[in-house]
């Protein structure tokens, strides 16, 4: 799960780069909604225990809306993605600690900052 969220950061970049267009409204598929979900679940929790501050996960927020999401994801993936991100988060916390996780996931945070 941990180097799926680190692949999905590196993928996601160019979905982020081209729905930064505000011109150009992408429908994004199933696979690339699923990533931008889960990245912003996850950098949600960084923003939240870490206190990182970028607004990433609003900007995931508005690249889901964006790319029609909300009518391509199932609800029960969004809740079984949801689950499945926090239970990640909480054990690589509980692994680590609490500087450990944060210093961890503070490049791949900032790298997806506007």
């Amino acid at each position: 799960m941990k180097r799926l969220f680190a692949l999905s950061f590196l993928c996601m970049l160019p979905i982020l780069t081209f729905a930064g267009n505000k011109e150009i409204k992408p429908k994004l598929d199933l696979n690339q909604c699923k990533e931008i979900l889960g990245a912003a679940i996850f950098n949600g929790v960084l923003e939240e225990v870490c206190g990182f501050n970028g607004g990433v996960k609003e900007s995931l927020k508005e690249i889901y809306e964006k790319g029609q999401c909300r009518y391509t994801v199932p609800q029960s993936t969004v809740d079984t993605l949801a689950k499945d991100v926090l239970e990640d988060s909480r054990m690589r916390y509980k692994a680590f600690g609490e500087k450990a996780f944060c210093d961890a996931n503070l490049k791949g945070y900032t790298d997806l900052m506007d």
